[in-house]
């Protein structure tokens, strides 16, 4: 497989998301925050590794690695909401795309109320497979919600 080579220039951050986005200008912001208590760290384990650069300790039969940190006010049921929040009031955007489970700790409606206050929200349902535990897939699905700002 070939590489692109090109000239511009990416950015890793290894930071909570409502200081990232603090004071900072996006045209298009793409938010994926947790929708579980599981340690997201786990699920986006390349990423993490490669912002951290460190050789992640694996466990288990699958090899996953074991969580870098403590759970976030996103991975906290009694927080998510808050955290949510905090988020979007210090998120400056043109547009926004956040996806989230429909099965996730913040239903469906009480989101849309919330992404509502920060502009016009439309949403597209996305079919998904949840992960796998017993012999057969879970089904579930996500939502793409496109908040145009203003």
């Amino acid at each position: 497989m070939e590489i692109a080579s090109g000239s511009g220039r990416g950015f890793c951050f290894l930071k909570d998301a409502r200081d990232l986005v603090a004071g900072r200008r996006f045209d298009v912001l793409y938010l994926d925050p947790p929708f579980s208590a599981r340690p997201y760290a786990t699920y986006y384990h390349l990423p993490e590794t490669i912002a951290r650069g460190a050789e992640p300790r694996v466990k288990g039969e699958a090899g996953m690695p074991s969580p870098y940190s403590s759970p976030s006010d996103f991975t906290s049921r009694s927080h998510v909401q808050e955290a949510m929040q905090e988020l979007l009031e210090c998120a400056d955007f043109g547009l926004l795309a956040f996806q989230y489970s429909d099965g996730g700790m913040v239903p469906p409606a009480s989101l849309r109320r919330l992404l509502t206050r920060y502009g016009r929200v439309r949403s597209f349902r996305i079919p998904a497979l949840g992960y796998q535990t017993r012999h057969q897939p879970r089904q579930t699905s996500h939502t793409l919600y496109v908040v145009q700002h203003g």
